[in-house]
């Protein structure tokens, strides 16, 4: 994006800071109410997963998919934190198939540089809600 001018609008520029700022806040641990900061986590995943595909849209279904998917995993895991969703569910959203689509994903998007970078943050946080889940 730094190299075409043309692609930087508002709303593009917008979403990044707010992804980003969201992303930060997240970092203030025990001054934020943890409530908060499932939300925040829940908005940063939707808004970079549209700026991951509207900046590097990959042609590949799998791949769109598997980037759809990670909004949908986080968001799961935060209701789950935050009693909407039964415990029990954990193990619907945080399994092994799960954790192997997000793998092929990295693997399979090589030539996506940005989408293999959101990839590859979301699997390293699917990780540690998956050690999380499964305790």
């Amino acid at each position: 994006m730094e190299q075409q001018p043309g692609e930087r609008n508002v709303a593009i520029l917008s979403a990044l800071t707010l992804s980003f700022t969201c992303f930060d806040l997240v970092f203030l641990g025990e001054l934020l109410d943890f409530e908060i900061r499932l939300i925040l986590i829940m908005i940063f995943s939707i808004i970079t997963t549209w700026l991951t595909i509207t900046i590097d849209t990959p042609k590949n279904i799998f791949i769109l998919f598997v980037v759809w998917m990670v909004p949908v995993l986080m968001i799961a895991g935060a209701l789950i934190r935050l009693q909407v969703i039964p415990g029990s569910w954990a193990q619907i959203f945080f399994n092994i198939g799960v954790l192997l689509i997000l793998t092929a994903g990295i693997f399979i998007s090589k030539k996506h540089e940005v989408t293999r970078a959101f990839l590859i943050l979301s699997l390293a946080s699917y990780l540690m809600e998956y050690i999380t889940a499964s305790q």
